[in-house]
Protein backbone atom coordinates (compact mmCIF):
# COMPACT_ATOMS: atom_id res chain seq x y z
CA UNK A 1 0.00 0.00 0.00
CA UNK A 2 1.10 3.54 -0.71
CA UNK A 3 1.20 6.25 1.95
CA UNK A 4 -0.50 9.61 1.34
CA UNK A 5 -0.85 12.78 3.43
CA UNK A 6 -3.97 13.31 5.56
CA UNK A 7 -6.94 15.07 4.04
CA UNK A 8 -10.48 16.07 4.86
CA UNK A 9 -13.23 13.62 3.88
CA UNK A 10 -14.96 14.15 0.56
CA UNK A 11 -18.41 13.07 1.76
CA UNK A 12 -21.46 15.20 1.06
CA UNK A 13 -21.68 17.59 3.98
CA UNK A 14 -25.26 18.47 3.04
CA UNK A 15 -26.70 15.13 4.19
CA UNK A 16 -29.45 15.80 6.74
CA UNK A 17 -31.51 13.11 8.44
CA UNK A 18 -35.25 13.35 7.80
CA UNK A 19 -35.98 11.83 11.22
CA UNK A 20 -35.16 12.53 14.85
CA UNK A 21 -32.46 10.35 16.41
CA UNK A 22 -30.19 10.07 19.41
CA UNK A 23 -26.51 9.17 19.30
CA UNK A 24 -25.98 5.76 20.98
CA UNK A 25 -24.60 6.31 24.47
CA UNK A 26 -20.98 5.32 24.97
CA UNK A 27 -20.23 3.78 28.36
CA UNK A 28 -18.77 6.08 31.00
CA UNK A 29 -15.59 3.98 31.03
CA UNK A 30 -15.15 4.22 27.26
CA UNK A 31 -15.77 7.97 27.32
CA UNK A 32 -13.15 8.48 30.02
CA UNK A 33 -10.68 6.31 28.09
CA UNK A 34 -11.24 8.42 24.96
CA UNK A 35 -10.61 11.56 27.01
CA UNK A 36 -7.37 10.05 28.29
CA UNK A 37 -6.25 9.08 24.78
CA UNK A 38 -6.72 12.70 23.71
CA UNK A 39 -4.41 13.94 26.48
CA UNK A 40 -0.67 14.26 25.98
CA UNK A 41 0.13 13.32 29.62
CA UNK A 42 -1.99 10.24 30.29
CA UNK A 43 -2.51 9.12 33.88
CA UNK A 44 -1.69 5.43 33.41
CA UNK A 45 -2.65 4.27 36.94
CA UNK A 46 -6.06 5.90 36.49
CA UNK A 47 -6.49 4.08 33.17
CA UNK A 48 -5.61 0.77 34.80
CA UNK A 49 -8.20 1.41 37.50
CA UNK A 50 -10.83 2.40 34.92
CA UNK A 51 -10.42 -0.80 32.92
CA UNK A 52 -10.17 -3.04 35.98
CA UNK A 53 -13.49 -1.69 37.30
CA UNK A 54 -15.27 -3.11 34.20
CA UNK A 55 -14.91 -6.92 34.45
CA UNK A 56 -16.22 -7.58 30.93
CA UNK A 57 -13.87 -5.06 29.35
CA UNK A 58 -10.84 -6.05 31.42
CA UNK A 59 -11.30 -9.77 30.74
CA UNK A 60 -11.61 -9.15 26.98
CA UNK A 61 -8.52 -6.94 26.98
CA UNK A 62 -6.50 -9.60 28.81
CA UNK A 63 -7.71 -12.36 26.50
CA UNK A 64 -6.81 -10.26 23.46
CA UNK A 65 -3.41 -9.42 24.95
CA UNK A 66 -2.71 -13.15 25.42
CA UNK A 67 -4.02 -14.13 21.98
CA UNK A 68 -1.72 -15.11 19.07
CA UNK A 69 -2.22 -11.63 17.61
CA UNK A 70 0.36 -10.12 19.97
CA UNK A 71 2.55 -13.18 20.52
CA UNK A 72 3.45 -12.32 24.12
CA UNK A 73 6.35 -14.46 25.34
CA UNK A 74 4.66 -15.07 28.70
CA UNK A 75 1.17 -14.81 30.13
CA UNK A 76 -0.17 -11.29 30.71
CA UNK A 77 -2.19 -11.43 33.91
CA UNK A 78 -3.05 -7.81 34.79
CA UNK A 79 -4.02 -4.64 32.94
CA UNK A 80 -0.89 -2.95 34.29
CA UNK A 81 1.21 -5.79 32.89
CA UNK A 82 -0.59 -5.48 29.55
CA UNK A 83 0.28 -1.77 29.40
CA UNK A 84 3.94 -2.51 30.13
CA UNK A 85 4.11 -5.19 27.40
CA UNK A 86 1.81 -3.72 24.74
CA UNK A 87 1.82 0.00 25.48
CA UNK A 88 -0.74 2.36 26.95
CA UNK A 89 -2.44 3.40 23.71
CA UNK A 90 -2.79 -0.17 22.51
CA UNK A 91 -4.49 -1.32 25.72
CA UNK A 92 -6.74 1.75 25.89
CA UNK A 93 -7.85 1.32 22.28
CA UNK A 94 -8.56 -2.37 22.87
CA UNK A 95 -10.66 -1.43 25.89
CA UNK A 96 -12.64 1.12 23.86
CA UNK A 97 -13.19 -1.48 21.13
CA UNK A 98 -14.47 -3.94 23.75
CA UNK A 99 -16.84 -1.33 25.17
CA UNK A 100 -18.12 -0.55 21.65
CA UNK A 101 -19.26 -4.14 21.25
CA UNK A 102 -21.94 -3.60 23.89
CA UNK A 103 -23.69 -1.11 21.58
CA UNK A 104 -24.09 -3.77 18.90
CA UNK A 105 -25.16 -6.51 21.32
CA UNK A 106 -27.69 -4.49 23.35
CA UNK A 107 -30.63 -6.66 24.46
CA UNK A 108 -34.17 -5.82 23.34
CA UNK A 109 -32.80 -3.53 20.62
CA UNK A 110 -34.30 -3.24 17.14
CA UNK A 111 -33.12 -5.91 14.66
CA UNK A 112 -30.92 -7.68 17.17
CA UNK A 113 -29.84 -10.42 14.73
CA UNK A 114 -28.88 -7.89 12.07
CA UNK A 115 -27.03 -5.81 14.67
CA UNK A 116 -25.03 -8.86 15.70
CA UNK A 117 -24.22 -9.67 12.06
CA UNK A 118 -23.01 -6.08 11.65
CA UNK A 119 -20.79 -6.46 14.72
CA UNK A 120 -19.25 -9.69 13.45
CA UNK A 121 -18.58 -8.08 10.07
CA UNK A 122 -17.02 -5.10 11.87
CA UNK A 123 -14.73 -7.48 13.77
CA UNK A 124 -13.72 -9.01 10.43
CA UNK A 125 -12.87 -5.58 9.02
CA UNK A 126 -11.09 -4.59 12.25
CA UNK A 127 -8.95 -7.74 12.28
CA UNK A 128 -8.03 -7.27 8.63
CA UNK A 129 -7.29 -3.55 9.13
CA UNK A 130 -4.80 -4.36 11.89
CA UNK A 131 -3.35 -7.18 9.77
CA UNK A 132 -2.78 -4.79 6.85
CA UNK A 133 -1.44 -1.98 9.05
CA UNK A 134 1.12 -4.25 10.72
CA UNK A 135 2.52 -5.26 7.33
CA UNK A 136 2.40 -1.95 5.51
CA UNK A 137 3.38 0.23 8.48
CA UNK A 138 1.47 3.20 7.04
CA UNK A 139 -0.77 3.61 10.11
CA UNK A 140 -1.05 2.41 13.69
CA UNK A 141 -2.40 -1.18 13.80
CA UNK A 142 -4.44 -0.75 16.99
CA UNK A 143 -5.94 2.52 15.78
CA UNK A 144 -6.87 0.71 12.56
CA UNK A 145 -8.48 -2.08 14.61
CA UNK A 146 -10.59 0.36 16.66
CA UNK A 147 -11.67 2.16 13.48
CA UNK A 148 -12.77 -1.17 12.04
CA UNK A 149 -14.85 -1.98 15.11
CA UNK A 150 -16.78 1.32 15.02
CA UNK A 151 -16.86 2.15 11.29
CA UNK A 152 -20.45 0.87 10.83
CA UNK A 153 -21.79 2.27 14.10
CA UNK A 154 -24.11 4.59 12.16
CA UNK A 155 -26.14 1.57 11.09
CA UNK A 156 -27.33 1.19 14.68
CA UNK A 157 -29.19 4.51 14.41
CA UNK A 158 -30.90 3.35 11.20
CA UNK A 159 -31.77 -0.02 12.75
CA UNK A 160 -33.31 1.85 15.67
CA UNK A 161 -35.24 4.20 13.38
CA UNK A 162 -36.38 1.94 10.53
CA UNK A 163 -36.05 -1.58 11.94
CA UNK A 164 -36.84 -4.36 9.50
CA UNK A 165 -37.31 -1.87 6.65
CA UNK A 166 -33.64 -0.90 6.92
CA UNK A 167 -32.56 -4.50 7.43
CA UNK A 168 -34.36 -5.39 4.20
CA UNK A 169 -32.59 -2.53 2.42
CA UNK A 170 -29.22 -3.94 3.46
CA UNK A 171 -30.23 -7.41 2.27
CA UNK A 172 -31.13 -6.01 -1.16
CA UNK A 173 -28.16 -3.66 -1.63
CA UNK A 174 -24.55 -4.82 -1.91
CA UNK A 175 -22.46 -3.58 0.99
CA UNK A 176 -20.50 -1.12 -1.14
CA UNK A 177 -23.70 0.35 -2.65
CA UNK A 178 -25.78 0.86 0.48
CA UNK A 179 -25.29 4.62 0.81
CA UNK A 180 -27.50 5.85 -2.04
CA UNK A 181 -30.66 4.01 -0.85
CA UNK A 182 -30.01 5.25 2.70
CA UNK A 183 -29.75 8.88 1.59
CA UNK A 184 -32.83 8.53 -0.62
CA UNK A 185 -34.93 7.01 2.18
CA UNK A 186 -33.56 8.71 5.29
CA UNK A 187 -31.71 11.80 4.04
CA UNK A 188 -28.41 10.57 5.48
CA UNK A 189 -26.02 7.64 5.17
CA UNK A 190 -24.72 5.37 7.92
CA UNK A 191 -21.20 6.66 7.15
CA UNK A 192 -22.22 10.24 7.98
CA UNK A 193 -24.19 9.09 11.03
CA UNK A 194 -21.13 7.14 12.15
CA UNK A 195 -18.97 10.23 11.86
CA UNK A 196 -21.48 12.14 13.99
CA UNK A 197 -21.24 9.39 16.62
CA UNK A 198 -17.46 9.61 16.58
CA UNK A 199 -17.55 13.38 17.03
CA UNK A 200 -20.09 13.08 19.87
CA UNK A 201 -17.86 10.52 21.59
CA UNK A 202 -14.77 12.75 21.10
CA UNK A 203 -12.94 10.12 19.07
CA UNK A 204 -9.76 11.48 17.44
CA UNK A 205 -10.46 13.62 14.37
CA UNK A 206 -8.73 11.23 11.98
CA UNK A 207 -10.89 8.35 13.18
CA UNK A 208 -14.04 10.40 12.56
CA UNK A 209 -12.78 11.20 9.06
CA UNK A 210 -12.08 7.53 8.41
CA UNK A 211 -15.56 6.47 9.56
CA UNK A 212 -17.02 9.01 7.13
CA UNK A 213 -14.73 7.86 4.32
CA UNK A 214 -15.10 4.09 4.54
CA UNK A 215 -17.26 3.74 1.41
CA UNK A 216 -15.05 5.93 -0.77
CA UNK A 217 -12.86 4.57 -3.56
CA UNK A 218 -9.09 4.63 -3.12
CA UNK A 219 -8.92 7.52 -5.60
CA UNK A 220 -11.19 9.56 -3.33
CA UNK A 221 -9.52 8.69 -0.02
CA UNK A 222 -6.04 10.11 0.46
CA UNK A 223 -5.19 9.57 4.12
CA UNK A 224 -3.50 6.32 5.20
CA UNK A 225 -6.06 5.29 7.83
CA UNK A 226 -9.02 5.65 5.45
CA UNK A 227 -7.18 3.74 2.73
CA UNK A 228 -6.29 0.98 5.17
CA UNK A 229 -9.91 0.62 6.28
CA UNK A 230 -11.22 0.59 2.68
CA UNK A 231 -8.70 -2.12 1.78
CA UNK A 232 -9.57 -4.05 4.95
CA UNK A 233 -13.29 -4.07 4.15
CA UNK A 234 -12.48 -5.42 0.69
CA UNK A 235 -10.18 -8.17 1.96
CA UNK A 236 -12.53 -9.14 4.79
CA UNK A 237 -15.25 -9.78 2.19
CA UNK A 238 -12.85 -11.57 -0.15
CA UNK A 239 -11.58 -13.79 2.68
CA UNK A 240 -15.12 -14.16 4.12
CA UNK A 241 -14.19 -12.90 7.59
CA UNK A 242 -17.68 -12.31 8.94
CA UNK A 243 -19.15 -11.90 5.45
CA UNK A 244 -20.87 -14.41 3.20
CA UNK A 245 -19.48 -15.19 -0.25
CA UNK A 246 -22.14 -13.03 -1.97
CA UNK A 247 -20.84 -9.88 -0.24
CA UNK A 248 -17.67 -9.86 -2.37
CA UNK A 249 -17.29 -8.38 -5.84
CA UNK A 250 -13.85 -7.99 -7.39
CA UNK A 251 -12.37 -4.51 -7.79
CA UNK A 252 -9.34 -4.16 -10.07
CA UNK A 253 -8.08 -1.02 -8.31
CA UNK A 254 -8.15 -2.68 -4.90
CA UNK A 255 -6.66 -5.90 -6.27
CA UNK A 256 -3.73 -3.86 -7.59
CA UNK A 257 -3.34 -1.99 -4.29
CA UNK A 258 -3.38 -5.29 -2.38
CA UNK A 259 -1.02 -7.21 -4.67
CA UNK A 260 1.15 -8.11 -1.64
CA UNK A 261 -1.82 -9.86 0.03
CA UNK A 262 -2.53 -12.55 -2.58
CA UNK A 263 -0.75 -15.38 -0.75
CA UNK A 264 -3.33 -17.90 0.59
CA UNK A 265 -1.18 -18.30 3.70
CA UNK A 266 -1.84 -14.65 4.59
CA UNK A 267 -5.58 -15.22 4.28
CA UNK A 268 -5.29 -18.26 6.56
CA UNK A 269 -3.25 -16.28 9.12
CA UNK A 270 -5.75 -13.42 9.18
CA UNK A 271 -8.67 -15.85 9.40
CA UNK A 272 -7.07 -17.50 12.45
CA UNK A 273 -6.77 -14.09 14.11
CA UNK A 274 -10.37 -13.25 13.26
CA UNK A 275 -11.66 -16.48 14.76
CA UNK A 276 -9.74 -15.77 17.97
CA UNK A 277 -11.07 -12.21 18.18
CA UNK A 278 -14.65 -13.26 17.39
CA UNK A 279 -14.58 -15.92 20.10
CA UNK A 280 -13.24 -13.44 22.63
CA UNK A 281 -15.64 -10.60 21.79
CA UNK A 282 -18.76 -12.76 21.56
CA UNK A 283 -18.14 -14.78 24.72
Amino acid sequence: MTSCPPCEPTIDRNETANFQFEIPQFSATASQLVDTLNQSDANVPAVVQLIECEPTISSQVLRLANSPIYGASRAITTIGHAIVVLGFRCVAQQAIASASGALFKAKDAACQAHRLDTYIQSLGVATTARFIAKRTKVTNPDEAFLCGVVHDIGKLILFQHAGEEYAGMLDESPHEKSLAPEIESYGISHATLGRQCGVAWSLPTQMCITIANHHLSLKEAADPLSRTLICAAYLAKKWQLGFCEDAFSEDSELESELCDFQDPDLAAECREQFEAIRNICLS
